[in-house]
């Protein structure tokens, strides 16, 4: 829990979340960012297990890529956030989202997210992903670009 460096961004939202740990319901399809997406409502199975009472997400279906995310927490008929994608690249055959918003929708604060490079299959070792490693910088800084 908590904001990431004081900005609109929860951890919750920077970290991948599990497809199980939330009950899903295809919701119908609309069009967001110039794409017919299929909207999706998900629910944290535990609801102690997430800050979010639910989320509506926009997906592209021929990306999977979202498009759009509303975010409710206590109040489950209006969203509190909402994150939009407005640009989107193909990088060495990954997808990389080099331009993406969260706004908060009671203040009208928003933080932006921009990615200038993004490096794909570096071919790093093993030995970079250990604890040690992670706490101690200096110990990958050979690799950085």
């Amino acid at each position: 829990g908590g904001r990431f460096v004081g900005s609109d961004l929860y951890f919750e939202d920077l970290q991948e979340r599990k497809p199980s740990k939330d009950r899903h319901r295809l919701l119908g399809k609309q069009t967001e960012n110039g794409i017919v997406c299929d909207v999706l409502e998900s629910v944290p199975v535990d609801s102690k297990d997430s800050v979010y009472s639910k989320r509506i997400s926009w997906i592209d279906p021929a990306t999977a890529i979202p498009q759009r995310v509303d975010y409710f927490e206590k109040d489950t008929r209006n969203p509190s956030k909402r994150w939009l994608l407005r640009k989107k690249k193909r990088n060495g055959g990954y997808w990389t989202l080099t331009d993406s918003r969260m706004i908060n929708l009671s203040s009208g604060h928003e933080t932006r997210m921009v990615i200038d490079v993004a490096l794909y299959d570096q071919k790093l070792p093993a030995k970079l992903f250990t604890t040690q490693a992670l706490a101690d910088e200096s110990l990958e800084s050979e690799y950085r670009p």
